[in-house]
């Protein structure tokens, strides 16, 4: 599992419109790799991940990770620039047989200006239980801080511009319009899956997942953000060539509606279905 609540992206050797250095170390079960960045927003990063794999024991695994990290001249939600953002972050994986837990946490302090404080924190977690060889049945909850009062001396929203992962293809997926940027952090979602191999060596699979999204804090006086279904058919035509077709819907609710009228390239948004379908190679 990659990091889906904070990830500085210093480990993606395919973005290459970053200016930076990094250096990786390995000491035995530890990887040690530090980074500075300059983003091409403007921003800089400043960052140290740490790897931990201990020794494997029977058929069980364990990964565990932790970073940390400080971003200055961070762009915040609305377009303005916060003067300095240091975020914490732990994870781990258990691979225990039939089942894989696993679970992070970041917590965030600084400036965002001279009287704001940076006040975020998020968590998720999960477990994937596999059934037999070929099904696999996941449930995850994830928790991202909104701030509830723009007006005090705390921004408690939970501030993630690199985070990595994105379960969902509608508000998640950076590559299909992720909604969830319509939000600062302020974040709760509830997730099931199942995942069906439909031959023996697992070279067609299908994957349906279910999410159900709440906001931390009110957003036009909901907290109801919306629900969405997602289906995947996967072929491994070849080794190196993959064929997903991939469809989704989202039902909308009231705080989506709230948040997308209120967004800087304002429409008036409604609560109608929005729904996607796709092929990829």
């Amino acid at each position: 599992h990659a990091a889906f609540l904070y990830d500085s992206r210093a480990n993606y050797s395919t973005i290459t419109s970053w200016d930076g250095l990094r250096a990786a170390y390995n000491l035995d079960t530890v990887n040690i790799l530090p980074y500075v960045y300059r983003l091409p927003d403007n921003s800089q990063l400043y960052g140290l991940t740490l790897d931990w794999e201990p020794a494997k024991s029977g058929n069980d695994r364990v990964f565990f990770q932790g970073s940390a990290n400080l971003e200055r001249n961070v762009v915040m939600h609305d377009g303005t620039t916060g003067n300095s953002l240091q975020t914490y972050y732990v994870g781990g994986d258990a691979d225990l047989g039939d089942f894989e837990i696993f679970g992070e946490f970041a917590m965030q302090s600084g400036d965002q200006t001279d009287s704001i404080k940076f006040k975020g924190f998020a968590f998720s977690g999960g477990i994937d239980w596999h059934l037999d060889k070929k099904v696999v049945m996941g449930f995850q909850a994830d928790y991202l801080t909104g701030d509830d009062n723009p007006n005090d001396d705390k921004n408690n929203a939970f501030i993630n511009n690199w985070e990595g992962v994105s379960d969902t293809d509608i508000v998640e997926n950076e590559k299909y319009g992720e909604l969830s940027r319509l939000l600062a952090g302020n974040l709760l979602a509830y997730k099931g899956k199942v995942e069906v191999a439909l031959d023996s060596k697992k070279r067609v699979r299908v994957k349906a997942l279910y999410a159900f999204y709440k906001t931390d804090v009110a957003v036009g006086g909901s907290k109801k953000f919306g629900q969405e279904g997602d289906i995947h058919l996967s072929w491994d035509y070849t080794p190196s060539a993959t064929i997903t077709l991939l469809g989704g819907i989202f039902k909308p609710d009231e705080a989506y509606k709230a948040a997308r009228t209120a967004a800087p390239v304002s429409v008036n948004a409604s609560t109608d279905l929005i729904y996607l379908m796709g092929a990829n190679l």
